[in-house]
Formats: structure tokens, sequence, C-alpha cells
């Protein structure tokens, strides 16, 4: 098999290293992105070691036997046998002074960690080395070191440079560590920070991984960007006193990033992470085995198996072949040159590269001064701005409008020239939002001659009109010659037709006044009315040209007419389910809570009953510019109501409320002002007495003595005689007599009030209904409800 080292280096040194030590295990059979994991992992014993280097007396004399007996078989041997023993010798002690060459060299070392994974091309993909130097080492409670490591995974060549120091008390050891990683291949950086806590039988860690490198494209597709991705890791390592040789591990490892790829470079995911477990058995110092299971989320797991070759240079085979050496590896003196434990490595976050495209119709076409529809197509993964669009100085010369930006446009092409050019080109322009990238789309717009319209069909005024049937929309289109381009100044079509599209109240929209003939400046005109309010009402013309074709143009906007507000009567409930209707104007003068109205339909003679002012599909809105009013929503539609806290009998308010027809569109308005003088109220706080027809001063005994919580915190006063029984409109008896309690109180009960002001006395009132008599009392003894209004 042949292979080749020279474009990489460190596959040389692998390959050096797997040569000098022995007992490496190299995996020639693998293929794909799975190998198995075969470690070798060193320890260097010092030259100045000297517990290695003593020879005995008896060991010379065994040294000493063994010579006479290989010369007395070199006597005994053929020549042949001689040549091939001289060869053997002589390659046995070249390699024997190699390798002790070599021992001595590495022992300067504290520790390496060989991974080697040969493939069946003789590639060394997936293997990895590492190396502990102690920089400084008392032997005691201080270690510092540098780790250098060099892996190659996924293709990917990635070195990590590490400094750390430890510290040993008798029973603990603490470290901090520091490493810079870099994926050459992919050139992504990361800084790592890391922790250590060791004691016997026992190893802690923690690393932090922060990212150096920003988004660039990803070497595995050309649609994605990648950077490193910051995460963490916990490390645990945990073994038996009583029986060293079983060892477990527990970790925790998490990612941050929307495209992580933690397990594989073909799965993504948001925030990764897993949990690992693992087991390990060491039966002697040389050999270590072991399985370590991942668990993320989303079903995502595996299962590692490792056969690790621990071998020890200048350590006797018989030592490292024997299981009673195992329990000094799982002491804190003999892991004193273990490495870091960490992921080394660089672990990416990705994103999909900006896309950003923007198309056009190839072609759009029209006639002169006609309106058309442009949308460009754009299609982006990342927040684009605007479309902006422009067109050559030529298209704005001829009467073409194009807006700056939007998307879609509506543009006016320009008018037809007969002896000019009438193909424009039009660009289309998107950017990112970052403004990194821009994209231009082009579209050729064609102007025909196509009728005798120039220009659109205006209309005046701008705005709104009343639907009084007084009120008039004006319409005019210029009529020009298709060959000279030139107005056709009282000229008389024989077929014109101005219709109103999809006219749903032909009898109350409609035009007043239409033409079939130009006027002396070459245009055609028309006038259009409304009885009622209407929106969105579209007018269209055609017309039979001496070409004999027909062509049609509509306006260039709709037309709205507003309704006419007509006066409304009222309909009312209370609190306690009463109803009733107001009649005149300006009412109610007393409102009170629980009081609730809506607009009804003034009848056309007295005694026919009030009809609500629309049907029961209709839209009806109440609208006033008053806060003294309050517009609620109820299963029965929008109400009137009249809140405590907002009420001043200076104020008015004018409600309208406007109906509009589901099946036709029409729209109808009413009016009315309120005006109400006071506000009427009885605090739920019992019966109270007269109290000898003076102000009691108890608490909540009359109207001014309530407490805050009755009274809305304003300024109340008692109702007075007048207010409520009096002849005037205003009292609450000639406005509510058909209400018990006048609608105030659930039922006709007797009422507390002022004597008209006679020397602050009070009176109790009643209203005898079925005799329609008012009753008074004034013994100090009678009670009744108290009946209050808001001070003006």
């Amino acid at each position: 098999m042949k292979f080749t080292f020279v474009k990489k280096p460190m596959r040389f040194l692998i390959f050096i290293f797997s040569f000098l030590l022995p007992f490496v295990s190299m995996n020639t059979f693998s293929v794909g992105e799975s190998h198995q994991d075969l470690t070798v992992k060193t320890h260097f014993p010092s030259v100045n070691d000297q517990s290695n280097l003593g020879v005995t007396e008896k060991d010379k004399a065994g040294v000493i036997a063994q010579n006479i007996q290989t010369v007395g078989g070199l006597l005994s041997s053929s020549s042949s046998q001689l040549t091939e023993q001289a060869k053997s010798y002589a390659l046995g002690r070249i390699n024997g002074a190699i390798n002790s060459e070599v021992q001595e060299w590495l022992s300067q070392f504290g520790t390496a960690k060989i991974n080697l994974s040969l493939d069946r091309k003789g590639k060394l993909d997936n293997s990895s080395l590492d190396f502990l130097f102690p920089l400084y080492d008392n032997k005691t409670d201080w270690l510092i070191f540098s780790q250098l490591g060099y892996r190659n995974k996924d293709s990917r060549n990635t070195v990590n440079l590490g400094l750390g120091s430890r510290y040993f008390t008798s029973d603990w050891m603490y470290g901090f560590n520091t490493f810079f990683d870099q994926d050459i291949t992919g050139k992504n950086n990361r800084l790592g920070l890391g922790t250590e806590a060791w004691t016997d039988y026992i190893k802690f860690s923690a690393n932090a991984y922060l990212r150096l490198s920003k988004w660039h494209q990803s070497r595995d597709d050309k649609l994605w960007e990648e950077r490193p991705a910051n995460g963490f890791d916990i490390n645990g390592e945990f073994f038996l006193p009583t029986y060293p040789h079983i060892g477990s591990k527990l970790s925790y490892e998490k990612y941050f990033g929307d495209n992580v790829t933690l397990f594989n470079r073909d799965t993504k995911q948001k925030d990764p992470d897993f949990a690992k477990v693992g087991i390990s058995y060491t039966p002697i110092p040389l050999i270590t085995m072991g399985i370590d299971y991942r668990h993320g989320r989303s079903g995502h797991s595996d299962a590692r198996f490792q056969a690790n070759l621990n071998y020890k240079f200048g350590v006797p085979l018989s030592v490292q072949l024997s299981p009673d050496s195992v329990a000094s590896m799982r002491t804190l003196a003999g892991s004193r040159y273990d490495l870091v434990e960490r992921n080394n490595n660089i672990v990416l976050d990705h994103r999909e590269k900006p896309r950003l495209d923007i198309s056009l119709q190839n072609v759009f076409e029209g006639r002169g001064r006609q309106e058309v529809t442009i949308k460009a197509d754009v299609v982006s993964n990342r927040p684009t701005k605007q479309v902006t669009w422009r067109a050559g100085t030529d298209f704005f010369q001829n009467g073409g409008e194009l807006p700056s930006s939007g998307n879609p446009v509506t543009i006016r092409l320009p008018k037809y020239m007969g002896k000019g050019v009438n193909s424009y080109p039009i660009y289309a322009t998107v950017e990112l939002e970052n403004g990194k990238l821009s994209k231009i789309a082009e579209t050729t717009v064609k102007v025909s001659a196509g009728g005798p319209f120039e220009g659109g069909m205006e209309v005046t005024p701008d705005g709104d009109i009343f639907g009084n049937g007084k009120d008039e929309y004006k319409y005019k289109v210029l009529i020009v010659d298709e060959k000279s381009a030139q107005p056709l100044r009282n000229h008389s079509f024989e077929n014109v037709v101005w219709s109103i599209v999809d006219n749903k109240l032909p009898d109350n929209v409609k035009f007043k006044e239409t033409k079939t003939a130009t006027d002396s400046d070459g245009y055609l005109t028309a006038s259009l009315i409304s009885n009622v309010g209407v929106d969105n009402v579209k007018v269209k013309v055609e017309l039979t040209y001496d070409d004999k074709h027909i062509y049609g143009i509509d306006a260039k906007r709709p037309v709205n007419f507003k309704a006419v507000p007509k006066s409304a009567n009222l309909s009312f409930t209370t609190a306690n389910h009463h109803f009733g209707y107001i009649n005149d104007s300006n009412k109610p003068y007393n409102v009170y809570e629980g009081l609730k109205i809506k607009f009804v339909k003034k009848p056309l003679n007295s005694e026919d009953m009030p009809e609500p002012i629309a049907k029961h599909n209709d839209h009806v809105e109440y609208h006033s510019p008053s806060d003294l009013v309050e517009i609620i929503l109820t299963h029965e539609g929008p109400e009137i109501t009249f809140p405590a806290e907002r009420f001043n009998p200076s104020k008015k308010a004018i409600v309208t409320a406007t109906v509009t027809e589901v099946d036709t569109g029409a729209k109808y308005a009413y009016e009315y002002t309120f005006n109400p003088h006071r506000y009427v109220f009885s605090p739920d706080v019992g019966n109270v007495k007269l109290g000898g027809n003076k102000y009691n001063k108890k608490q909540n005994h009359t109207c001014k003595m309530l407490e805050a919580k009755y009274r809305w915190s304003r300024e109340v006063e008692a109702m007075t005689k007048e207010e409520v029984s009096g002849k005037d409109s205003s009292s609450l008896k000639t406005e509510y007599s058909v209400l018990t309690g006048f609608g105030v109180l659930p039922d006709d009960e007797k009422m507390k009030i002022d004597d008209n002001g006679k020397s602050s006395e009070f009176v109790s009132y009643y209203y005898d209904r079925v005799n329609d008599k008012d009753i008074i009392e004034k013994s100090e003894q009678s009670v009744g409800k108290l009946l209050c209004k808001l001070a003006g």
C-alpha cells in the first residue's frame, strides 16, 4: 500500500510514532465516517529516575550465560544460517538502539495520546494526536503545563493550543486552563476556558467554548455559512476504590445556535444538547475498553465503543500487564500528567447564505395614458427593503408616471407617439435590509394607440359630497384622433354610453346629465348625483369610434356620497327593564345609571309607533365627538349611555347614527342633540328618616353627607319636590310618569327629597300611581330612599 505524506506533514509524524510505539492497533479496514476509537496513551518517566536503571549481579550472570549460549549456537550453524543470524542480530541491535534513543527523548515529556485510524485508501482521517508538556513542575503542589493537539475529523484538520495550571493539596487538585482551537480547513477559531477538580478516584471538569470567528462560507455546502457555536460542557469521571478496574462517566454538553451540527454534519438543530453516560473496564494498565452513550433531543442518540492501549515508556512490560498496577492510575498522584478532559473538535453553527432574487414579466402592454399595475416577484431568505423603481427620461417626458417605491405599483403609460418610440425599459431594484446584497430586474412597457382616450377620466371635486340629489360630481375625458393624437373638438359619436359599475341603487344614484359629443376642448362630460349616501361608486364610459370599434375607459377613482342626517326620535330602556319612547328634542332632561337609549325613526303620524332606524342585518354605527355620552355595544346593537363621572349639565352631545344597508350599500344618517339637566341617583343606603326636617349630620343620612363611594367623589344635592313632581317638563314625574320609581328606583317607594329649599327641610314623597296622586309627609318619623343629583 502506498502512502503520501508530503502534503500533510502531521500524518508523517503520526506514522513515525506508530512505527516506534509497540502495541499500537490500527484499524486497516475502516471506511466512511465511522472508525473504531483506538488510542495510545503514553506516560514517559524522567531520565533521572534511577529506579529503572539498576543492574544486579544476578542479572550480569544471566547475561554472561546467555552470551555463551549464543556463541555455541553460532559455532554449530551452517554458513547460510550464519548469514541470516548475522542479519537478524544487526537489525536487532539497530532497532534496540533506535528504541533506546526514542525512549530517552520522549521521556522529557509528560503525556501523549495517539488515536490512529487508517482506512483502505491509506488515509489517516479521523486520527488525533495530543501532548501534555510540563513547563514548570515542583513535584509537590504546582504544575504549569502546555497541551498541544492535532486531529482530523470529517476531513477537517484542527489544532489545539492550550496552557494550564494545576494546584495540588493533600487531597485535591484544582486546575484552570485556556485553549485556542483552530479549524485549519474550515478557517474557524474558538477560545476555550476550563476548570478541573480531581481527587483520588474522582475527576470533575467544566469547559466553556467561545467563538472567535464570524460568519463565513461553509466548506461543506456552498449554500450555507458557518461559524463556531458557543457552548459548554460539564464532566465527571468516577472509579471504584475497591475495584479500580471499573470506571464510569457522566457529562452534559450544550451549544447555542439555530443550526448547530452537534451529532454529525448532516443533522442541524437549534440549541442542541446531550447527556452522556459511559462505563470503562481496565483489566491491566496496558488496555482499557469502554462504551459511551449520548442521548440528545428529537430522538438523536448514539453509542461509541472504545478500545485504548496505554503504553508507558520505561516501565517494564510485566508491570503494565499486572492487574495490581491499575489502582495507582486512579490516585491523584498517578493522574498528575493526565490530559485535560474537553471537546477538542469545534462544533459549528450554520445559516443559509443570503438569497435574493427579483423578476418581472418580460413585457407589459397598454394604451397611451392607460394605468397598468406591475408587480415584482421577490424571493429572499432575509428581510428586504422596499422595491424601488426607475425608468428613462423619455418615459417621463412623454407623460409616463411611475412611483418611486412599492410593490405592486400602478403606473400610467406615456401617451402614444405617432412617429416616436413607444417602448420603454423599466427597472425594479430590491436589496437586503443590511444593504449588502441587491438585485435588479428589467421589463419593457409597450404603448399602443389603443383608442381615442387621452389620459384618464377626471372627476371633480376631490372630496366626498352629500347624497342630497343636488350636489354632483363632474366627469370629463379627452378624446383624440388616433392618427394625429390631436383633440377631437365638437365631435359627435354614433353611440356613447355612460354607466355606473354594478349599480345596486339605480333609482337613487344616477346621471344628472351626459354628453354624447365633445365640447370645444375635445372633452366628453357627464355629472352624477345621488339621493342617498353610498361609497365606492365607479363610473365608466364606452363609445363607438369611427373605426366601428367600441372603446371604454373607467374614471380615475371611485367617489363617495355622504348621507344627509335626519332628525331621530328615541327609545329607551332602564336597568329595571322598563321601556319607553321620547319624541321631543333635547330630552331626556333627567338621566341616571342603567338608562340606555337607541334611535328610532320619526313616525309620519303622531299616532303611529316609531320604527327602528335599521333592519336586522343592516350595519349601525353611532358616533359622537362629546364625552358626555358613551356608546356601548350590547346584544341589541350599539346603545347610548351617560357615565356619571363625566356628567356636566352645561354640556351638549350631538350623536349621529349611520345605517348601511347590507344588500345595496345605501347609507342613511340620523342625528340627535342631548342636553340633560341633571344626573339622578338613589344611593344604596336603605331607608333614612327625615330627621326632624333638619339636616342630620349622620353620615349617609342626607345626600350632602354621603360617603365618597356613593357619589363618585363629586358634590351632590338632594332632589327637590319641584324637580321630582313639578308640572315643569323637566321633572321626573313629567318625563317618566309611566315608569315605576320613575325609572330610578325599581318600585314606587317613598323618597326623601328637599322641600324646595325651605330652610333645608325634607319631605317624604310617594306617588300613588292608582289614583295619580302625590303623597307628601313631613313627620320626622317618616322614612324614604334618598333621591340625589350631581351638583352642577
